[in-house]
């Protein structure tokens, strides 16, 4: 990426969810529109409306905080206690 001008992005010893969380906390209310491609169910907890929006590369699917809630009925900030009493093997 890097040879084709694509800025990379990271921190040694934090994995990439770690590095895009911050990096959308870093630029909420900024007016910057953020999407991010990533398939971690842990990361729509960061989605706000009209702000910051996920894309699902593996079902071309455009994930925002409406669709969240038409696909899930629940909200970003209903994702990790969703998440918690569902349980996930990935996550142990």
């Amino acid at each position: 990426l890097a040879a084709i001008g694509v800025p990379v992005v990271g921190s040694p010893g934090f994995e990439a969810d770690d590095v895009i969380a911050a990096i959308v906390d870093r630029l909420r209310g900024s007016g910057t529109r953020l999407r991010f491609i990533s398939k971690d169910k842990d990361l729509k907890q960061l989605l706000a409306d009209g702000a910051v929006e996920m894309y699902d590369i593996h079902t071309d699917v455009l994930i925002t905080t409406a669709e969240l809630f038409a696909e899930q009925g629940i909200t970003p900030a209903q994702v990790i206690d969703t998440l918690a009493l569902m349980g996930d093997t990935v996550d142990n």
